[in-house]
């Protein structure tokens, strides 16, 4: 027989079949389960494998995505000094977020569609603080689970459970990568 489910992701592998805009329909809690994926292209030609990590977790009716590899990788601070706003003055969440030349203005319109403003925190070097975005990287709370820097905020512990599941790729070579929260002491970001 087949489920409800198996019209929408095809099970052996987690691939989601449904476009964009059927994922945006919030139609969701039936057919899809954390772990299940969909792809899209850039208009540069970059395919980004999108994994669900969450549903409601920021909003109501959101589904949380989290690429499998790495975008694109960049220093967000190449001196001592951290940018004035940690994260939401760092160059690398302009260059995800900048709709006329950062990554988010190279994402086909059917997936620009589906993204929502989600309130993300980050810990700044001495407190916290928030920013509205529709693209982010995950915080450290969001990838370790513990509190140390956010004291609020989801958790990916299902993605991120072990040492190798925090390994990233770019381009199939392992490679370092960052967290929007600032290190321990204060100069640089995870």
């Amino acid at each position: 027989t087949v489920s409800d489910r198996d019209l929408h992701v095809n099970t052996a592998t987690g691939e989601i079949l449904d476009s964009w805009s059927v994922i945006g329909a919030a139609t969701y809690k039936r057919h899809y389960v954390i772990g299940d994926w969909k792809s899209f292209t850039t208009s540069q030609g970059r395919t980004v494998k999108m994994v669900i990590a969450g549903f409601n977790l920021e909003t109501s009716g959101n589904i949380t995505w989290i690429s499998q590899d790495l975008i694109f990788t960049n220093n967000m601070s190449t001196s001592t000094s951290m940018p004035s706003g940690a994260w939401s003055g760092s160059t690398l969440r302009s260059q995800l977020t900048n709709t006329s030349t950062g990554f988010y203005s190279t994402i086909p319109s059917e997936v620009k569609n589906v993204l929502k403003y989600v309130s993300k925190t980050y810990y700044t070097g001495s407190g916290t603080s928030s920013k509205s975005d529709r693209v982010w990287i995950p915080s450290y709370r969001e990838v370790f689970g513990n509190s140390n820097r956010e004291n609020s905020g989801p958790t990916y512990s299902n993605m991120f459970p072990t040492r190798e599941s925090r390994i990233k790729y770019l381009d199939g070579t392992a490679s370092w990568w960052y967290l929007r929260s600032v290190n321990e002491w204060g100069n640089g970001f995870e």
